[in-house]
């Protein structure tokens, strides 16, 4: 936690700086919101974000109570106005996309291209703006949770977590909240690089497979190349712990900090089924390793 101090001509100004952390994987499915959720619980202090746009699960083990909904709009689709329309067909003939079907857009396939517009001999079509989905703010036991909700066929995944970002810088600054953790989208695409860019740290969270090195390391480019410093925890290490040795010597070669493993367990898969997160359930050897990767993680972020 960094605080600057700014003389006023009155009295003295506080501003607190909040560090931001994304935990991030190079593929689906590595236990990355597990470990998001059990850091929301074991920092008290923080904003949670959940950056996946396009699967976003987190809020099923955060039990959100929301309290404010914000629709977040991106680009425009056209729209034929019947009155205007003398059923020519040139504008069906001329959309690449194909959203046009008798003399009707549909939203889903319109890219917004326009060139619709410009072929239409009476200036029957006009562009509206559309909505990509909403951004929630919720409470939950755990602090402030940003998160979204975004309509199905819609792209625009950089803009849209640009905008939960921003929302929850919002509520830390409101708040007085030292942290931002964000749980970022798996793979190594837009939505990746509009989780990590511009924060302190990153934590790649990895599977001891064949196909969870491949994307470790393409995750691990991703950082590199943007300047965020990396740290690596191995989960289910204990499936195969001859990849787990082959992850580490990894971050040791590229000079990435590892900083736990955390066996495998059941009990963890049961417990996020029924809508709790991994702390939830006692003391194990997970929340063990866990608590152990946070208190890493965290005195690096101080």
């Amino acid at each position: 936690m960094c605080i600057r101090v700014y003389p006023c001509p009155i009295t003295v100004v506080l501003i607190l700086e909040m560090k931001q952390l994304t935990i991030i994987s190079g593929k689906g499915g590595t236990g990355k919101t597990t470990i998001a959720s059990a850091f929301a619980a074991l920092a008290k202090e923080a904003v949670l974000v959940d950056a996946d746009v396009d699967a976003p699960d987190l809020h099923l083990v955060m039990r959100p109570e929301i309290i404010e909904q914000e629709d977040i709009g991106g680009g425009e689709v056209a729209r034929i106005v019947e009155e205007k329309c003398t059923y020519c067909g040139r504008c069906e003939a001329k959309c690449v996309f194909r959203a046009i079907d008798e003399f009707w857009v549909n939203p889903l396939f319109c890219r917004g291209c326009a060139v619709c517009t410009l072929v239409c001999p009476v200036d029957a079509i006009e562009m509206i703006p559309k909505t990509l989905g909403q951004v929630f703010v919720s409470r939950t036991a755990y602090g402030p949770f940003v998160h979204p909700r975004m309509h199905i066929g819609e792209s625009g995944t950089g803009r849209f977590i640009t905008a939960l970002r921003n929302k929850a810088e919002e509520m830390g600054k409101k708040e007085n909240k030292a942290l931002m953790i964000i749980d970022g989208s798996p793979g190594i695409g837009c939505s990746l690089i509009a989780s990590i860019t511009g924060v302190d740290a990153v934590l790649a969270v990895a599977e001891p497979t064949l196909s969870g090195i491949h994307d470790l390391e393409r995750a691990l480019d991703v950082a590199a190349h943007f300047g965020i410093p990396a740290s690596v925890c191995v989960n289910k290490f204990d499936i195969h712990e001859r990849n787990t040795a082959r992850i580490e010597q990894l971050c040791r070669d590229r000079r990435v900090e590892a900083v736990g493993r955390i066996p495998y367990d059941p009990e963890v898969s049961r417990s996020m089924a029924q809508g709790k997160g991994v702390l939830e359930s006692g003391r194990t050897h997970v929340t063990e390793a866990i608590e152990e990767i946070w208190r890493k993680m965290s005195d690096g972020l101080e």
